[in-house]
């Protein structure tokens, strides 16, 4: 944690958390950390409790969700996704000027809610879905950019405001902040002014306000700074 910057986000929290102590981190071997270990490693007693025997009479075989079924579990979790279904499923003499103005571009094809999208070639339906997918786009795959992030959500999902929301995300991920080093040009150096070799051979000026109106009706400062001897001078004006 200390030697070399870790690009697991698990580790590098924990060594925040740790910066709050005065601590120091020893290595212990595995070989005296036994009463630690003791529970994944308890060997095995019985002969009878094989993968073959646990499959045939304990465990239940779970099939994975489809895409299909994975985005009605989160439409249907969804507050705002499920009120759309709702109305979508009213015949279209039930639903007032306000409903029909909310599922405008929506259509419900089985039990899932699908957005309309005319590209001008072609129209598309896609999975409406929550704004967590961005987690599994972004988070789970690779940290890509914007655009890219977005073209791969497009494929198959939609949600409003994506592009704009994809954006936030990123600028908060803690990985990208951490790992990922901006492109484009760099910021150069300064260039400080050398000091000249006798006073006021090179002299600064400025402008300071501007400030409350005083009686004799100025309202600014002229700063006059030498850049050998740092000698400044301020001259009170009405207006520069």
């Amino acid at each position: 944690m200390n030697a070399k910057k870790s690009s697991n986000p698990q580790i590098a929290h924990w060594s925040l958390l740790i910066q709050e102590f005065n601590s120091e981190i020893r290595h212990r071997p595995g070989i005296i950390m036994s009463h630690i270990d003791s529970i994944s490693s308890v060997p095995v007693l019985n002969s009878s409790d094989t993968l073959d025997s646990l499959i045939e009479n304990k465990l239940e075989v779970c099939l994975t969700l489809s895409v299909e079924d994975e985005v009605l579990m989160m439409q249907h979790a969804d507050d705002t996704l499920k009120e759309l279904i709702l109305i979508l499923k009213k015949d279209n003499e039930d639903r007032t000027k306000e409903e029909k103005q909310k599922v405008q571009n929506y259509v419900l094809k089985g039990n899932g809610l699908f957005r309309v999208i005319n590209d001008g070639a072609r129209e598309m339906l896609l999975f409406v879905i929550p704004k967590s997918i961005v987690v599994k786009f972004h988070d789970l795959m690779g940290h890509f950019a914007v655009d890219k992030t977005v073209s791969k959500i497009q494929e198959l999902y939609w949600f409003p405001y994506m592009k704009r929301y994809v954006r936030r995300h990123i600028s908060m991920c803690f990985e990208c902040l951490v790992n990922k080093v901006p492109s484009g040009k760099r910021q150069g150096f300064l260039h400080p002014i050398p000091t000249g070799r006798r006073p006021f051979a090179i002299v600064h000026l400025d402008h300071l306000g501007p400030f409350v109106m005083s009686s004799k009706r100025n309202k600014e400062l002229l700063v006059i700074i030498d850049n050998k001897t740092r000698f400044v001078r301020l001259y009170p004006v009405r207006d520069t």
